[in-house]
Order: C-alpha cells, then sequence, then structure tokens
C-alpha cells in the first residue's frame, strides 16, 4: 500500500476484514517526508504499527539503507499462519 501519507485511513478502514488478512506487506508510510516538510499529515507510521498490533498481527523489522524505505511497515497474523 503506497497511497502518500493517508496509510492510516487506508489500513483503518479494512475493517472487519483484517481477521481474514495473513500478511500484510510494504505498508509505505510516509514518516521520511513529514520530517522534510513539518508537515504531521505524513506521519503515519506509529498509527499503521499500532493498529497491526491491537489487531493481533507481529510487526516484522526489515532494515533498508535508503530513507524512505526505512518507514515501510511489515505485518502478519500468526494465527493465521499455517505451520
Amino acid at each position: 500500500m503506497n497511497v502518500e501519507g493517508a496509510e492510516k485511513f487506508g489500513v483503518k478502514s479494512i475493517g472487519w476484514m483484517i481477521k481474514n488478512i495473513a500478511y500484510a506487506g510494504r505498508i509505505a508510510c510516509h514518516d521520511f517526508k513529514a520530517d522534510r516538510t513539518d508537515n504531521d499529515f505524513f506521519r503515519t507510521k506509529t498509527e499503521v504499527t499500532q493498529y497491526f498490533i491491537e489487531n493481533g498481527f507481529k510487526i516484522v523489522q526489515i532494515p533498508f539503507e535508503e530513507p524512505w524505505a526505512q518507514d515501510y511497515v511489515f505485518a502478519y497474523n500468526q494465527q493465521l499462519i499455517k505451520k
């Protein structure tokens, strides 16, 4: 998902379907843009991460060198992954 700063609205619009999602990968938050522009509209990583945690997801940290890629959010619902 890459919606130029509206990620927090996008993930919250998933609604009841969140219970059927096993993987949420590469949600491109734009906190780096908020840092550059002083526009907090782009600061979404914390809200997106918290939304997934509150819905039982585990967050995966993947290191990237590019500043814009450091704001990606990767998550998975352990209960939906077959072992």
